[in-house]
């Protein structure tokens, strides 16, 4: 997410939103940009820098746009479908904002085809900026620890999920 979004204020496009850039990517045709996978650890800072200097040198906006969502998220499905097979894990949930694409819909849904495995993905108005990941850190929370009273909460919205040893902890 944070990739489309930077990559769209830098380019101009407003509203920076992921089905805007999806727009725009659909009148596209694929140009090579960088593709960076080790084991499953995803590079998308030389991605961003490559498909922003090909617009500054003249490559048109929809076949950027499009080149940079489908190397994205074949990256991403790369390393994705490694895990699965790391893990053996027999399900794989699709969440977040960047979940409402739907090429990537697509392409989750093929490797859980291709791998016999089941493949979960909310309705659009559940997969906001990290909500399901959020919900679930907080179940997990409410189950060690209990209901917290709303004044006593305080916001850090720099902390990193891994921060929290419970959720760290859990077999998902």
């Amino acid at each position: 997410g944070n990739l489309y979004d930077t990559f769209m204020r830098k380019a101009g496009i407003r509203p920076a939103h992921g089905s805007k850039l999806s727009e725009i990517a659909s009148k596209g045709s694929f140009v090579a940009l960088p593709y960076t996978v080790k084991g499953m650890n995803l590079q998308f800072s030389g991605l961003l820098t490559a498909a922003l200097s090909s617009l500054n040198k003249g490559e048109n906006l929809a076949n950027v746009a499009h080149s940079l969502m489908e190397t994205s998220m074949y990256m991403v499905a790369e390393a994705t479908e490694r895990a699965l097979h790391l893990t053996r894990a027999g399900s794989l949930v699709l969440c977040g904002g960047v979940a409402q694409n739907k090429r990537l819909q697509e392409i989750i849904r093929i490797i859980g085809e291709d791998n016999g495995i089941a493949v979960g993905i909310a309705e659009d108005s559940l997969n906001r900026d990290n909500g399901a990941m959020i919900a679930y850190a907080g179940s997990l929370l409410y189950k060690k620890f209990g209901p917290t009273e709303a004044g006593s909460l305080i916001a850090m919205p720099n902390y990193r999920i891994d921060q929290i040893r419970e959720v760290a902890s859990s077999s998902y």
